[in-house]
């Protein structure tokens, strides 16, 4: 069972693993330096971050707790990438559980992330919209 070093995470080459990040530090302290390091590479003006760090860093962020210092950012990488067409699925699916997470906390920006859904729904690949169904019937609940 090889592994290989791919940035900040480690993954197993054996497809029956599943991705996982493996440190010392758990999800919130990991999300915490990810964030630190990372953060600026998302989405800022006249800029366009990999695929790959957008993917790994949302996923990350959909099970980990996102300090209040770094919660603007997130939600504004989040608009953007669900309003950009050019951003790959599994971008965006990562990014709408995250975005719904961050919710959870703000009541506020609940409406915002439907409204973000429903726009894409009719254009959308199935991936979207499994998911985006799923978000918004927690969402009208």
């Amino acid at each position: 069972m090889g592994q290989k070093v791919v940035g900040l995470v480690w993954v197993y080459k054996n497809r029956s693993e599943k991705f996982r990040p493996i440190f010392d530090l758990d999800y919130n302290q990991m999300a915490s330096y990810f964030l630190t390091k990372n953060s600026l590479a998302l989405y800022t003006p006249n800029t366009t971050p990999h695929n790959s760090l957008v993917r790994n860093t949302f996923k990350l962020l959909e099970t980990a707790h996102i300090p209040e210092k770094y919660k603007g950012i997130v939600i504004n990488a989040c608009e953007q990438c669900l309003k950009n067409s050019q951003d790959p699925v599994a971008n965006k699916v990562y990014t709408m559980s995250t975005f719904y997470n961050i919710c959870k906390d703000l009541q506020e920006l609940r409406y915002e992330l439907s409204i973000l859904i429903q726009d894409q729904m009719p254009f959308a690949k199935k991936g979207f919209v499994s998911r985006g169904n799923k978000i918004l019937k927690i969402l009208s609940k």
